[in-house]
């Protein structure tokens, strides 16, 4: 009996476990690669060519694609397929980007292909039937904007319909873009983009090849499909009721014009990798929506047992929905097997072995597959190095398997559009239900606290107010009047972004200026006082009013109203200020961009460590001057600035005509300021980095440290102490502020030099303090004395310093400003006009200038609107001058557009260094032929991806997989 029933039990388990998959999954998938080869065998002869290639029309819907608009028009272009036999209807469906002036530009590019524009403000759907009523192209072929065609995939297309006249539609084959998925970082993310590369090759050169041979084929892919004119013509055209219009056409053309539908293997095309999990989640949900409006719209209510294995719309409902569910039941049965009494050994070998066969299919899948790349072996190479993914795609079908049933209840319960819920909503509409539901045991609690917080008056008078509605109303209050305060407060006196408030917020703040202090105090914190001592002071007041009016029981109708107003005030007041800061700063642009991710470090940035930095001879010493704050616009217009009939630097403006200055205007140039570099610190790193520093990539822990600073980053003090130069940092501020301590310290081995330093070496008293530290004046006599120490050593140097008295607000004036000016800060400009040239000209009198190489700029733009109001910020460009480089330049240097991270390979050819390929980081050698960053992809696309995330940034330059910790020596 015990044996009979460990049989029952053994059956039960087997049957209930293995059945349904090896039924429903793995026996078809054994049988379909076998219909697979003889597919192949019987198709190795190629079709032979048409005598006259017959013209197409290429329909191609456009939706803000300006991003992949080009790369796609290119490959069309650049197919085999005669261009004269080639039209291209490029179908506008309402973009809001620049994908009218892409397509300007390829026609300017591509004169013999012809190509038309049309606008159509009714959806995609009728987009496309607008461009097909319009074609005159015997066969009509879609393409996705977001692709690009292999070269001969037009003509091996057509070559196939020609070959088959019974054959009135197609699909092509769709593959994940192989470079694409090579540019990605990241374990998982070139994971991810891996497997659906193999999920592609295999839905369509081994699926669709197999659904062909059985006219099976539920959706011809919209990304390429293509028509003969007179089949598509007869039907009802692209369906607007769907999200799915691919899918819809597909069942036109078999179940209502009897037609095959066939696969074309040879006929390949490439679209982007899927950005994310929430764009593989939105995506996936779709299809599966798509696929159930278009089943429901072809639902034939006559059904019959043998319509099962011959319907395709019915077979594909009980394999893809009917199904579903059981297979669900499936992987949650795992979890309670071990309470059923099953073994834990059992249950391992029975999900071994569903995982063996799962492999085991993947493998005649992997074979099966290559065999029909054999048309183009790079990319058959490209798959057959992928073979260790086979293995891993069981478990990522299993997640999209759940994506799909997520899909499923989504189309129960929500209405039809193009737009999905991705995982991220879905999980704080999860979370949302979870709170409701938790909240509700709390109500009667909040309605205690209620009663508590309210003072009970007699008989017929209202109820007066307690502790906690003056508390409520006041905090709204206050919060909204200082928010409003303080948007207004630092827009009026900085003149900056919120990317410069955030990053300056976030690092340490010790050894601000005075000046910068006494602003703030001023400006903001004692007018904020006041508000919040009047709101203090009303609430007290209207305390008093009430307990008054309740004690002589009268009725207090207006005093309550008066309450109810004060309420709708705060609120409104808060919003006001949200508003306005919105306005002002462009929050929710900024946290769009800064919640995008960006691929720009994955394509352009250049490892110092990968390419060769060399000198054929020996190399010049630098000195390196940053001013601070110090713009171009200071000049009179006729010099390059901004101002009327005066040049308040005129000194600095001679230097830069009688020596080297870049720029891309007449006159003064100077670089563009970008995100991450337009404060002190960000500076510093974009200049000698040829990154931007962006501090929003650094956690908490991270900012504070005094350990590290960018470990995965090699820069301009790396590469000098790596070829013996002596390096000395000279600042006249707090070394720590901004942890430019750190940063000296640990890319370089600089020698620290900040105002600490000068007190413990005598040069200035002990209590010596003036605005940030050390006057400018001051610090460049120290900088002649420790220049003079560090040239004797009789080794190459590097000499840094910044200065300090330019910094915002206004500017420090000191003794030596002297009154040739109205304006304070014209008369600070003025002065390190005259102290930072008479310190170029006392260089150039000593024994080491013959080798070595100046270089001074501005550090950033200024962050208040003293002498530049009214500028655009990307004309406010930073002063710039290389006085003795080491090379010449080979364009014209008022040619240029380029940003501080250029700065960082420019520096070192000007010393005499040769760099391989002419770019480091980000950032390119001015001196060479090479085109900048900026002059290749314009301002306002760099700026925008420099704000945005990067993992790349994060894994390499932030936390590095193996940083070797530096040494460090300071001089403080």
């Amino acid at each position: 009996m015990n044996f009979l029933k460990t049989i029952l039990n053994s059956f039960v388990f087997w049957g209930a476990w293995i059945i349904i998959p090896v039924l429903m999954e793995i026996l078809p998938s054994l049988g379909s690669v076998m219909i697979l080869l003889k597919r192949r065998i019987r198709g190795i002869a190629a079709p032979p060519r048409p005598s006259l290639y017959p013209e197409i029309s290429l329909i191609v819907p456009v939706y803000n694609s300006a991003d992949t608009l080009s790369a796609c028009i290119e490959s069309i272009y650049n197919s085999t397929y005669p261009k004269e036999s080639i039209r291209v209807f490029l179908v506008n469906n309402r973009s809001q980007d620049e994908s009218f002036s892409i397509f300007a530009q390829c026609q300017a590019r591509f004169p013999d292909l012809r190509m038309q524009w049309m606008d159509a403000e009714q959806g995609k759907s009728r987009a496309m039937n607008l461009a097909l009523y319009n074609s005159e192209g015997k066969y009509i072929i879609n393409l996705d904007s977001d692709g690009v065609l292999e070269r001969t995939a037009l003509a091996n297309m057509v070559n196939k319909f020609e070959a088959h006249p019974d054959v009135n539609c197609m699909t092509g084959a769709i593959l994940t873009r192989p470079e694409k998925i090579c540019s990605y970082r990241g374990l998982f993310s070139r994971l991810l983009r891996n497997l659906e590369f193999l999920e592609y090759a295999q839905a369509f050169l081994a699926g669709r090849s197999y659904a062909s041979e059985l006219n099976a084929v539920y959706t011809l892919s919209g990304a390429f499909s293509a028509f003969r004119k007179s089949s598509l013509l007869k039907s009802r055209m692209y369906n607007t009721d769907t999200v799915c219009e691919d899918t819809h056409i597909t069942f036109q053309m078999r179940e209502l014009q009897n037609e095959r539908v066939e696969i074309c293997e040879n006929a390949l095309f490439f679209v982007d990798p899927i950005e994310s999990v929430n764009k593989l989640y939105t995506q996936r949900q779709r299809w599966q929506r798509g696929s159930l409006e278009v089943a429901r719209m072809f639902l034939n209510k006559d059904f019959r047992l043998g319509r099962v294995l011959k319907d395709v719309n019915v077979k594909t409902l009980l394999y893809d929905h009917t199904f579903a569910f059981p297979r669900l039941i499936w992987y949650l049965a795992l979890i309670c097997m071990m309470c059923m009494q099953y073994s834990t050994k059992v249950i391992l070998w029975s999900t071994g072995m569903i995982f063996a066969l799962y492999i085991a299919v993947g493998v005649f899948y992997f074979i099966t597959v290559a065999i029909f790349l054999k048309m183009d072996p790079p990319l058959r190479r490209f798959y057959l190095r992928r073979w260790w993914c086979v293995p891993l795609l069981p478990f990522f079908n299993l997640a999209v398997f759940f994506i799909r049933v997520a899909g499923i209840i989504n189309s129960i319960q929500t209405d039809s559009a193009w737009k999905q819920r991705d995982l991220s909503e879905e999980r704080n509409a999860f979370t949302g239900v979870i709170k409701e539901d938790a909240s509700r045991p709390l109500q009667a609690l909040r309605r205690v606290r209620r009663m508590v917080n309210r003072m009970p008056g007699p008989a017929g008078t209202a109820e007066g107010y307690g502790v906690l509605w003056y508390l409520s109303v006041g905090l709204l209050t206050v919060f909204g009047l200082g928010l409003l305060l303080l948007v207004y407060w630092s827009k009026s006196a900085f003149h900056v972004e919120i990317t410069e408030i955030f990053n300056t917020l976030q690092g340490p703040l010790q050894g601000t200026g005075t000046g910068m202090r006494n602003e703030v105090l001023r400006g903001f914190a004692l007018p904020m006082g006041v508000l919040a001592a009047v709101c203090v002071i009303l609430a007290f007041a209207d305390a008093a009013v009430g307990r008054r009016l309740r004690r002589n029981g009268k009725r207090r109708g207006a005093w309550r109203a008066m309450h109810t107003c004060g309420v709708f005030c705060g609120v409104a007041v808060l919003l006001m200020g949200v508003v306005y800061g919105n306005h002002a700063y462009g929050l929710l642009d900024y946290y769009q961009t800064a919640g995008a991710e960006t691929p720009l470090y994955e394509d352009e940035y250049v490892d110092p460590r990968q390419v060769a930095v060399t000198a054929e001879g020996p190399t010049r010493n630098l000195i390196y001057i940053y001013v601070e704050s110090l713009e171009t616009t200071y000049a009179s217009k006729e010099d390059g600035g901004w101002q009327e009939g005066v040049n308040y630097m005129p000194n600095l403006t001679r230097l830069a005509g009688e020596y080297l200055s870049f720029g891309d205007v007449d006159g003064l140039g100077g670089f563009h300021c970008t995100t991450g570099s337009t404060w002190t610190v960000g500076a510093l790193v974009s200049t000698m980095c040829g990154v931007p520093f962006l501090q929003s990539s650094l956690s908490e822990e991270q900012i504070m440290k005094t350990e590290e600073f960018l470990p995965g980053v090699k820069n301009l003090g790396d590469i000098l102490e790596d070829n013996g130069y002596t390096q000395m940092f000279l600042c006249g501020s707090n070394i720590r502020f901004g942890r430019r301590d750190t940063f000296f310290q640990k890319h370089g081995n600089y020698r620290i030099f900040g105002d600490g330093t000068a007190k413990k070496l005598g040069y200035v008293p002990k209590d010596y303090c003036v605005n940030w530290g050390i006057e400018d004046k001051v610090l460049f006599d120290i900088a002649r004395e420790e220049l003079s120490g560090l040239a004797a050593e009789g080794k190459p140097f590097n000499f840094t310093m910044l200065t300090t008295d330019l910094h915002a607000p206004k500017g420090f004036e000191c003794k030596w400003c002297g009154d040739a000016y109205d304006a304070a800060t014209a008369r600070v400009v003025d002065c390190n006009d005259r102290i930072v040239t008479e310190f170029i000209k006392w260089c150039q009198q000593q024994d080491f200038y013959e080798n070595t190489t100046i270089v001074i700029t501005g550090d950033h733009p200024r962050m208040d609107d003293f002498l530049v109001e009214g500028v655009s910020y990307y004309d406010r460009t930073v002063y710039d001058c290389f006085i003795n480089p080491a090379k010449t330049w080979v364009r014209s240097e008022k040619s240029r557009s380029f940003t501080a991270m250029d700065m960082f390979p420019t520096i070192l050819s000007a010393l005499g260094f040769d760099i391989e390929g002419d770019r480091l980081g980000l950032g390119t050698d001015l001196f060479s032929d090479a085109d900048t960053l900026l002059e290749r992809k314009g301002y306002d696309w760099l700026n925008r991806e420099l704000g945005k995330r990067s993992d790349y940034y994060t894994e390499n330059f932030v936390n590095p997989p193996a940083a070797e910790p530096a040494a460090s020596r300071s001089g403080e």
